[in-house]
Parts: C-alpha cells; sequence; structure tokens
C-alpha cells in the first residue's frame, strides 16, 4: 500500500488502527488483573500531536515531563485535571503553569520542586500531589537517581510535609523502573514497599493515597536486543504480575486498593510506526551484501541497540541476508547487520517496523533535515509533521564573520 502513494523517502508512517489495538488490549489486560486502572500516555516516547490527540481521546491521561510537552496538551485541548507532570527538573515558569492549570498531579521529585511549589502556590486552590519513591540498592542494582528514597525514611518525610501543607493535596505514590525492566519481580517489590509506604503515612499523616502510579518501562516483544537472546515478558504478563502485587500488599498492610496508574510509552506507541526508506544502492563485498538507504540511525536510533524487522514492501520471494546501511558518514550507521529480504534492486522501499517509541522524539539533523511524518485518516494520506528542509536548520544560526586571529 505504502508504494501507491508519491511521497517523497525517508518517511515515518503512522497507523492508527494499530494505535488503537494497542491501547485498547493494554487497558484490558490491565483492569482484568488490577481492577479500575487508568492509562496515561507518556509523550516523551512520540509527541507528535496527532498521536497524543488520538490517545486522548481513546481515553488515555497525559503523562508530561516538560514545558514543551505540556503546551502540546494545552493546544490538543486537554484539560489540566488530565495531566500528570513527572520529571527531576521541573522550572519555576513550567510549576507556575501545572499551578494554574490544576494538573491532575505533579509528582514531586526533589525537596527543592517542593520549595518552588510553596513559593507559587494559588489562594484557596488545592495543588494535587504525588511523590515519587526510589528503593534500596541490590547486589546488581544502583539506587535509582530519581525520587526520594523509602529505605532511609526521606520519602515519609516529604509526604508528612505536603500533608500537613495548606494548599496541597497529597494524592499519589509513583515510581519509575526503567526504559526495559524485563524482571517482573522488581515490580512486586517495589509495590510491596510503596504500599507499605501508603500504610505509614495514613498512620503518621492521617492521609489515605488513592493512586499507585507504576510508570511504564513495559518491554516490546518485537525488538528485543540486538547482540543477546532476550524473551521479554508479555503485556499480559506485567499486568497479572502488577495487579496481583497490589491486592497482596494492600491484604497484608491494611489498606484500600489503591487505583491504578501506568504510564506506558514504548509498547504503546512502538507498534504503531514505520520508518519508510528507499534503497540507494546495492553492494556485495567478499561473502556480504550491503544495502545503502536514505534513512539512518540519527532517524531511528534504537537500531543501535535493538533489533528492528526490516520488510521489502510489495514484493516476496525467496530471502537472502542484507546488511542494510544508512547514508551518514560513519561506520556504526546501520540499521541492522542481518536483514532477511527476497532480491532487492535499486529504487525499492523498504520498511523498518516498530519505530514508534523514541524515533522521533530522538532524531537529530544530522548532515540531513529530518523527514515528514504521514498517517492514514478517513483513508486518505495525511501529513501528520511536515518535512523539515536545509532552512530551518540554518536559520537559527549565526552567520555573523569572525575575524581571524593568530594564536600568541
Amino acid at each position: 500500500m505504502l508504494t501507491h502513494y508519491k511521497v517523497k523517502t525517508p518517511f515515518y508512517f503512522v497507523d492508527f488502527d494499530i494505535l488503537a489495538k494497542r491501547y485498547s488490549y493494554l487497558k484490558q489486560a490491565f483492569s482484568r488483573t488490577a481492577g479500575e486502572t487508568l492509562i496515561a500516555y507518556s509523550y516523551k516516547t512520540n509527541y507528535l500531536p496527532s498521536i497524543c490527540d488520538f490517545l486522548s481521546r481513546l481515553g488515555s491521561l497525559s503523562e508530561v515531563v516538560s514545558g514543551l510537552e505540556m503546551k502540546i496538551a494545552k493546544r490538543l485541548g486537554i484539560p489540566g485535571s488530565k495531566m500528570i507532570f513527572n520529571g527531576p527538573v521541573k522550572t519555576e515558569a513550567e510549576i507556575r503553569e501545572a499551578s494554574r492549570l490544576r494538573l491532575m498531579l505533579v509528582n514531586l521529585d526533589s525537596f527543592n520542586e517542593l520549595k518552588i511549589l510553596e513559593r507559587n502556590r494559588i489562594n484557596g486552590q488545592k495543588i494535587n500531589l504525588g511523590v515519587r519513591l526510589s528503593f534500596a540498592p541490590t547486589d546488581h542494582r544502583d539506587e535509582s537517581r530519581f525520587g526520594f528514597s523509602v529505605d532511609d525514611g526521606s520519602a515519609l518525610k516529604v509526604c508528612r510535609r505536603v500533608a500537613r501543607t495548606r494548599g496541597f493535596k497529597l494524592r499519589a505514590l509513583h515510581f519509575h523502573l526503567g526504559s526495559v525492566t524485563t524482571e517482573l519481580s522488581r515490580f512486586t517489590e517495589a509495590i510491596e514497599q510503596s504500599i507499605g509506604l501508603m500504610r505509614d503515612i495514613e498512620d503518621y499523616a492521617g492521609t489515605k493515597i488513592e493512586y499507585l502510579d507504576v510508570g511504564g518501562g513495559f518491554a516490546l516483544e518485537t525488538t528485543p536486543p540486538l547482540l543477546q537472546e532476550t524473551h521479554y515478558p508479555t503485556l499480559d504478563a506485567y499486568a497479572q504480575t502488577i495487579g496481583r502485587a497490589i491486592a497482596k500488599s494492600a491484604r497484608i498492610h491494611g489498606v484500600e486498593v489503591p487505583i491504578l496508574i501506568v504510564e506506558p510509552g514504548r509498547a504503546l506507541v512502538g507498534p504503531a510506526v514505520q520508518l519508510v526508506s528507499r534503497i540507494i544502492s546495492c553492494k556485495q563485498k567478499r561473502n556480504a551484501r550491503y544495502l545503502v538507504v536514505d534513512a539512518g540511525t540519527n532517524l531511528v536510533p534504537s537500531c543501535t541497540y535493538l533489533r528492528h524487522q526490516i520488510r521489502l514492501v510489495g514484493r516476496e520471494g525467496l530471502r537472502r541476508m542484507y546488511c542494510v546501511t544508512g547514508p551518514l558518514c560513519m561506520e556504526s550507521d546501520v540499521l541492522s547487520p542481518a536483514a532477511a529480504l527476497p532480491r532487492v534492486k535499486e529504487g525499492d522501499i523498504i520498511a523498518i517496523e516498530d519505530v514508534g517509541a523514541y524515533s522521533i522524539t530522538f532524531s537529530s539533523q544530522f548532515m540531513r533535515p529530518r523527514p515528514a511524518a504521514f498517517g492514514l485518516v478517513d483513508g486518505k494520506l495525511v501529513c501528520l509533521a511536515r518535512e523539515e528542509i536545509e532552512e530551518d536548520i540554518i536559520r537559527r544560526m549565526s552567520f555573523r564573520r569572525m575575524k581571524a586571529t593568530s594564536a600568541h
């Protein structure tokens, strides 16, 4: 189908049908095992406004980590009551805006953020807060640099301070274990400690916590690590582990089961985007076949550490192995060291699969401007982000003529 459209390559292609199916599947998986569950889409994963808007219309909350992402949500008409503000750096201006918009949650990462919030309280208005947690190091992992430590008491200390401050409402505990968390036991341990802290907060601050926000970090099974054989947990396995751990811990500690918030990014939007590229040249060197295409790893950086499937668009046939490389002047610009494709020729179109996560938001203009993004809307190909041109890059630079001076 992609070959039917006369579009300049490379370009990103968004499949909204896949995105809707992923959202529905994820929502159902967690609701079955964890009860009431709120999905908060992680904007940093891919903040194309059309994707953010589409997921919002399906019922997703908006999880933002910067003023830029908050502005995208605002421009889409998403109310503050549907936004969660995370991240280790929240500027004073961003916190003032979050207060003005009455966000559903601002998850605190440091005592300094709390001081900024105290300075920017709006009289007569409650600010809804959560507290991000970190957990004790183990033999295999250091403690996260984010949030407040549970084991040294700083998490309980900040919760008590929030609970007794007029104008603040402590509503959530939050953690995020990393971008790809494959050890399900880590969720179990983190949930047990988080709900234990809920019990302490009830006892020492008289406050009941409504939400447990377990972040994201759900792996995408179709993009395993590049250089190792790893079997990722399924979404169902994540959901079952998290749901059971919440129910068990709430029962042990004698607290009400909190409403679950999950913040998926990669597992939700990853499969919904392809990078479409054209073969520029074919090379044979000794026993290796190389394809040089017009899209590089600057457009999909995860190709340097994850295995993305690559397919030839519009033709099948007996497959052979190719090393697929990009246009960048770097030996490391390899999209796949071993892609199984039918016999190809120059001018053929390929699609790099599952690039919805951290491609557009991580892409760079190294050597070339970034490409457009398209999607099908009501059966028509629609531009979702225009192609950059050289002038976009040059415009922000100074071309002041410099006087050369010799060094003494």
